[in-house]
């Protein structure tokens, strides 16, 4: 028998759910980090302060945004609970309620594209091209949190394969509208990074567009209610009260990395460029942690709406088996072609880097431990999947705000700012930081107290 909490064919917490439901996110995912390479690309090709601006300013945007995602995204959660508990006719509910939030952005994020560039854009040196970029993705702010907002139904529902086409169709929009309105085509005026931004701007309405009509299709709104527009206080403040926490914490992590790179330059440059590059590597594969996290949270979601804790143990396991195929096939990768990696970054005049033998090492090493950190942060938000599914998030919050500081900033401080190491060391203390990290959400996934929310019986489910 099909119960509503299995979101797929393949048994409830198997490796082939896992995959089932990871690899269209994967795809998603990975979309869209091609869309932003396409951007940088073509931005490139207009002129390098065109691509400094959309590098900065879209960085910026990120910031300011991170924690309205973050609340948007939790539709997915509310879903996936009520879901679980074949509560089917309500499912559009929260939906909804994360659109409304999302819209609701309009005026702030018009005050902080009218009046906060100059602070931001401070003495850069291309003040122009930064305000205009990041004016016009803040204009298109709220289309974008809905479009999370409506992508969490699909896949609080398991239907995820909607959210990657969709998203596929939106990157279609924005590679082809790029392409003409940064160089300009016939009647259209090349217009730079204003036509980047607006081609981006224009590809989030697409992506709204075709998330809209397919939640609101005729199956829908009969199975889920999709066209309950209504404002719902309860489901309002419910997103707002699990989703701030994760999206503060995540804040505090950008703020940590940005402090990384900051104090890498001290080293000099050949150690900011190595850093940079195992970054942009991992800019590569990291979709694959993203999408699992996802995938994790809503089958939990799910189950904990049921009521099923006796199948937790089982996700957890093939999570963990899942990442860790990927993370062996990452070092394989790694191992036997790394000089084939380090070509393709360090070409031109950085091929005289590759000449001496120690940038060569520390490269390296820094690649090697890249992939300790892929495989131990892959762990965290598998865990970090879990406890926002059960609405901890306040503990995902305590967690960034210590451990950043304490495993992280401050040993990158004392050995490569003070110290004088290089950039394997600063990426082997990252990889220290993600041990230490999945130490502590194991340690709260093995005590049972994320589950308190949900749980309704004294007595907590054995997820050893």
């Amino acid at each position: 028998m099909t119960h509503t909490y299995q979101l797929t064919r393949h048994p409830v917490g198997s490796l082939r759910e896992i995959w089932s439901m990871s690899w269209p996110l994967m795809l998603s995912l990975m979309s869209n980090c091609i869309m932003l390479f396409v951007d940088r690309l073509l931005l490139s090709w207009h002129s390098p302060s065109a691509l400094a601006a959309g590098a900065n300013a879209s960085m910026a945007y990120y910031l300011f945004l991170v924690v309205p995602m973050a609340i948007c995204a939790i539709s997915e959660v509310m879903v996936g609970r009520l879901h679980g508990e074949e509560k089917l006719h309500e499912i559009g509910k929260p939906v909804w309620q994360t659109v409304w939030f999302a819209f609701l952005l309009a005026v702030p994020s018009w005050l902080i594209a009218m009046y906060l560039p100059d602070l931001v854009f401070y003495h850069t040196g291309n003040e122009e091209h930064e305000t205009v970029y990041f004016q016009i993705l803040m204009s298109f702010a709220p289309l974008m949190c809905s479009a999370i907002a409506f992508s969490g139904f699909f896949i609080g529902i398991g239907n995820v394969k909607v959210v990657t086409w969709c998203t596929l169709g939106a990157n279609l929009v924005n590679a082809l509208g790029g392409y003409l309105l940064i160089f300009g085509a016939g009647s259209i005026p090349a217009m730079g990074v204003t036509g980047a931004g607006l081609a981006t701007g224009i590809a989030q309405c697409v992506q709204v567009l075709l998330l809209l009509v397919c939640f609101l299709t005729k199956y829908n709104r009969k199975t889920y209610g999709t066209a309950k527009l209504s404002f719902d206080r309860a489901y309002f403040f419910e997103a707002l009260k699990i989703g701030a926490p994760a999206g503060t914490g995540h804040v505090v992590e950008i703020f940590a990395h940005y402090l990384f790179f900051r104090i890498v330059m001290l080293a000099g440059n050949h150690q900011m460029a190595i850093a940079a590059l195992v970054q942009s590597f991992y800019l590569l594969v990291g979709f694959a942690v993203d999408a699992q996290s996802k995938g994790v949270g809503a089958i939990i979601a799910n189950l904990l709406g049921a009521k099923e804790f006796g199948r937790l143990r089982s996700v957890f396991k093939s999570a963990v088996t899942l990442h860790t195929m990927f993370a062996v096939i990452l070092f394989t990768l790694i191992v036997f072609g790394v000089d084939l990696f380090l070509g393709i970054f360090f070409s031109g005049d950085g091929v005289e880097l590759l000449n001496d033998s120690n940038i060569r090492s520390m490269a390296t090493q820094a690649m090697l431990w890249m992939c300790v950190f892929f495989l131990f942060d892959g762990y965290c938000w598998i865990l970090i999947g879990h406890l926002t599914a059960s609405g901890d998030t306040k503990f995902i919050f305590y967690v960034s705000s210590l451990v950043n500081w304490v495993a992280y900033v401050l040993p990158v401080f004392l050995l490569v700012g003070l110290g004088g190491r290089g950039a394997d060391a600063a990426w082997m203390i990252i990889a220290f930081y993600s041990m230490v990290n999945f130490a502590i959400y194991y340690w709260r996934y093995r005590s049972g107290r994320w589950l308190h929310a949900v749980h309704a019986d004294k007595e907590l489910p054995n997820l050893v």
